[in-house]
């Protein structure tokens, strides 16, 4: 037989909180999920990286190439950019 109590665990764990816009240099504030007073309703958040590997059920390897840009230099710089390539842009509301 197994008798069980309930423990308070506490740890700490490192957070991003802010990251530098490869292409300006600008600090950009990361939006975090549960700081709903920080942000004061404003989200704003991008993401470019590319994840290249092999994966066998059990294991794998792969090799991750993640690009930090600013909303601004995203809006301003990449997409003109990526439409003057060719790209077409879908831009979709979502209300939630």
């Amino acid at each position: 037989m197994r008798k069980y109590k309930k423990v308070k665990v506490e740890y700490e764990r490192e957070e991003i909180i802010s990251k530098v816009c490869d292409l300006c240099g600008k600090e950009f504030k990361v939006w975090d999920s549960d700081s709903w007073s920080d942000t004061a309703g404003v989200i704003s958040e991008t993401h470019l990286s590319i994840k290249e590997g092999s994966d066998f059920r059990c294991e794998g390897y792969y090799t991750l190439i993640t690009i930090d840009i600013c909303p601004d230099c995203f809006k301003t710089k990449l997409i003109p950019w990526l439409v003057e390539e060719g790209v077409k842009i879908q831009r979709t509301e979502i209300d939630y």
